[in-house]
């Protein structure tokens, strides 16, 4: 399983950061996607997974995708599903 959070590191709460690693330790073979921003950010998330009884090799950091590699609509308001989503039946 692989969760995903695509924030900028300073937007996660800590109390949402260890419920994160509480689902992780319920699933041992999840992993959390990160977008990476800075060294120390995922230095520190990585720390603290560990304190926190993760392995930090779990949290796995990608760098931000720039637009030729998202396959997204040009500009989607951020509470606005994709066309294609909210057309569909029973949405």
């Amino acid at each position: 399983i692989i969760l995903c959070c695509f924030n900028q590191l300073y937007k996660i709460e800590p109390d949402v950061f260890q419920a994160w690693m509480a689902v992780l330790s319920a699933v041992p073979r999840a992993k959390l996607w990160l977008l990476r921003f800075t060294a120390q950010g995922e230095e520190n998330l990585k720390k603290k997974a560990a304190k926190l009884g993760v392995d930090p090799a779990r949290l796995v950091f990608r760098s931000v995708p720039t637009r030729g590699r998202l396959n997204t609509p040009p500009s989607t308001p951020p509470n606005t599903p994709p066309p294609r989503l909210s057309s569909t039946p029973g949405c």
